[in-house]
């Protein structure tokens, strides 16, 4: 199976997936030492203990991560199609991840990096269209490629905004227009 890279289509499950199974098996081999521990030594004061009481910060690190992305899913296919076929060859991303300043991830569900601007779709409900747009615009400063950001609630305004926009392409993007995919790319989980 292909790894679908971070703002790439089938990312969000593929992680939530990957984050499961090695925090599993990070359990797993928790409980393993520290049994082990316990049947060669008869207590649970000795070595065999501390690596398995060193080992559940990994653990637990895996798990803050999985956590907030459990109530996230990637949008059904044929919309994400759909959405491809609107930005053509330009830049666009899905399922970024993004935890915003009150410690709640939100998704941006498609992000379009265009000449004119960023155009950004999120569904969530919860989510302060004008207050995330400050957010991100927050950081595209602070790495120095500032930009238009405009964060659509409605699906239909949003493939509406696209279809208005002149065709772009990836392969021909200005270095600033990568740059600004990074940094969304960068503060996505």
């Amino acid at each position: 199976m292909k790894r679908a890279a971070k703002g790439h289509y089938g990312y969000l499950k593929q992680r939530k997936r990957n984050l499961l199974l090695f925090s599993l098996a990070l359990l797993l081999v928790i409980a393993g030492i520290a049994v082990y521990g316990l049947v060669m030594k008869g207590t649970t004061k000795n070595w065999y203990s501390i690596i398995a009481a060193m080992l559940v910060i990994p653990f637990a690190m895996q798990l803050s991560t999985l956590i907030p992305m459990l109530k996230h899913s990637d949008r059904p296919e044929d919309e994400y199609q759909r959405i491809r076929a609107l930005a053509g060859k330009g830049i666009l991303d899905t399922g970024l991840l993004i935890a915003g300043k009150n410690g709640r991830a939100f998704e941006l569900n498609y992000a379009y990096v265009h000449e004119s601007g960023i155009y950004c779709f999120c569904r969530e409900e919860s989510v302060n269209a004008q207050e995330t747009e400050e957010y991100l615009r927050n950081y595209l400063r602070l790495s120095e490629v500032d930009a238009e950001l405009t964060v659509y609630k409605n699906l239909g305004s949003f493939e509406k905004r696209l279809k208005s926009l002149p065709p772009s392409d990836r392969d021909a993007a200005e270095e600033v227009l990568l740059r600004q995919e990074g940094v969304l790319q960068a503060i996505s989980m």
